[in-house]
């Protein structure tokens, strides 16, 4: 990175809709600096530690709240104001070799610093990178942008790392304001333009605590994003144009590349043809690039938020969007790492689970999926938290199916711990108090067997297996028990609440523990019998005793009905 660097022009218009062409929006100032921005500067080049210890850091949020552009910033203010260390952007069809930067540490003696958008994508090259220059005494700094969805599933072999995470947080006032004088700068503010402050102001407070890419839109056009992505869709023409257009689309909102390859092989348009033909109709809404390795082509929409509410809009019903998705899994080629992580993407079993109305449509992307990599264990697991997680699923089936995951990718914990949850879920909805426990037990071996064994997965489960336990026991709780079942629930309840304040000092912010937290909560404030069970633990010993103990600390908590 250098203040030179190659950048095409960034028409400010367009990039205020999405559209992000290179560095032209850093370079030209387009790009609104906020405060989390300075904060990640002052961590990670005003903290410099001395030694040659290897560092992570991580911008987290949801698709369109501007992790990309504010990636960007940081390494274009590093590499241009700070001047100090060298760094290097890591670009998507780029290759990420330790022995270059041990290489360049070697001319400099000198931290590298390394940005790496996507980590998701990257995981294992960013892990080679940092185990690497560990092993070298190579000081390395990482600084990464990815989802929060993504970074769970994908990512958590780098939590080894203890990466410092920064979370996009909403937009404030301040930020409003900033964003509005660039907007006027721009000649951008739409139907903003000329309003009162206060009312444009207000305009996108309303949108606030929603993502960046919808507080601009919504704010400038008056109408809800869904609406006018779904125009624009309609507003393309001829009608072959369009359905390439969500061909794009329905691979694009899993935020990868679209290979020309691809699209080719699903709607017979090679790229000359697409040059030829669908270049002008679809100008305004589709990004076309080209891999500097491979000289590959690929297409992209202006941001995958607005291709997934092209691909949702477009295919209201649940058997439209197992069509489509089936259709593009027919052009998908596992060999190609963006194509294999788009069949990821496209068959992760919660989103599926919540898009899909009924079961069948989703199981019918699952064997499709499964034709196409039979021997890829991930799909097999995903299609076992489909079946666990959908209303019209089977958790027997969700079993037998994590089963066959495991077999074909032994060592994955993550396919570990989907057999830890579902056996979990499978006490739960026992009434034998034998199977109950058979399945609880059943849950820890599993957890038990992961590796790390410190993680967020086996902290989140062994906290959610006692908050059942508490839940169980809190049904059985009434004024007639004995002093010795009182002491047993309140002790059950402390247990559960050391595990989550342990869980939540070493995972701070976590959601999956946080929502675990307020369940136990709801348990205990919902039961008036399970508060007055507390209430008689504390008033059968109040001096003293293990029951008297367990019982005063979940009291003081303030869990009342």
């Amino acid at each position: 990175m250098h203040g030179d660097i190659r950048h095409a022009e960034q028409d400010p218009k367009k990039f205020y809709e999405g559209f992000d062409t290179g560095w032209g929006c850093v370079v030209q100032r387009l790009d609104l600096r906020r405060k989390y921005v300075d904060e990640v500067v002052y961590q990670a080049f005003m903290e410099m530690p001395t030694d040659t210890a290897v560092r992570l850091f991580v911008l987290r949020g949801p698709g369109g709240s501007g992790k990309t552009v504010a990636l960007k910033r940081i390494a274009w203010e590093a590499a241009t104001q700070l001047n100090e260390c060298p760094v290097l952007w890591f670009e998507q069809d780029g290759a990420l070799l330790p022995e270059h930067v041990m290489e360049l540490y070697g001319l400099t003696d000198k931290r590298v610093f390394v940005f790496v958008d996507r980590l998701a994508l990257h995981t294992d090259r960013v892990m080679a990178l940092l185990s690497t220059c560990k092993k070298q005494r190579v000081p390395v700094t990482v600084i990464g942008a990815e989802r929060d969805s993504e970074w769970n599933v994908y990512c958590s072999a780098l939590d080894r790392w203890n990466p410092i995470f920064t979370r996009v947080p909403n937009l404030s006032t301040q930020d409003v304001e900033g964003l509005i004088d660039l907007l006027e700068r721009h000649r951008c503010l739409g139907l903003l333009t000329g309003r009162p402050r206060q009312e444009q102001i207000d305009a996108f407070m309303k949108t606030a605590e929603r993502q960046l890419l919808v507080a601009l839109h919504e704010a400038t056009h008056g109408r809800k994003l869904e609406d006018i992505v779904f125009g624009e869709y309609n507003d393309v023409t001829p009608e072959q144009a369009r359905r390439l257009y969500l061909d794009i689309a329905t691979m694009h909102q899993f935020a990868v590349p679209v290979r020309a390859g691809t699209i080719s092989r699903v709607s017979g348009v090679r790229f000359n043809d697409y040059e030829t033909k669908f270049l002008k109709p679809l100008e305004n809404v589709v990004i076309t690039g080209q891999d500097a390795h491979t000289g590959d082509h690929n297409y992209r929409a202006r941001h995958s938020r607005i291709a997934s509410l092209v691909f949702n809009q477009a295919c209201p019903s649940d058997e439209e969007k197992a069509d489509q998705l089936i259709r593009i899994i027919g052009g998908l080629d596992p060999g190609y790492s963006v194509d294999s992580h788009a069949l990821l993407e496209i068959t992760r079993g919660r989103n599926l689970s919540k898009t899909m109305v009924g079961a069948e449509p989703g199981r019918d992307v699952y064997r499709a999926a499964s034709k196409a990599a039979p021997e890829m264990g991930f799909i097999d697991q995903q299609w076992a938290i489909f079946e666990a997680n959908h209303s019209g699923g089977s958790l027997s089936e969700a079993e037998m199916l994590a089963k066959r995951a495991r077999s074909k990718d032994r060592g994955s914990s993550s396919i570990i711990h989907t057999q830890a949850e579902i056996a979990r879920r499978r006490a739960n909805v026992e009434h034998s108090e034998l199977l109950k426990e058979q399945f609880r037990r059943q849950a820890r071996d599993r957890l038990s067997e992961m590796r790390p064994a410190s993680s967020v997965l086996t902290a989140s489960s062994r906290c959610k297996l006692l908050v059942d336990e508490v839940a169980d026991l809190s049904e059985t709780i009434d004024d007639t028990a004995s002093a010795a079942d009182l002491s047993f629930f309140a002790d059950k309840v402390k247990e559960a609440e050391k595990a989550l304040d342990r869980a939540t000092a070493s995972y701070a912010g976590d959601p999956d523990i946080a929502d675990t937290e307020a369940r136990l909560l709801t348990v205990i404030n919902e039961k008036r019998a399970a508060t007055r069970a507390l209430e008689r633990a504390w008033s059968l010993n109040p001096r003293g005793g293990r029951c008297a103990d367990a019982a005063s600390v979940c009291l003081c908590q303030g869990w009342r009905p």
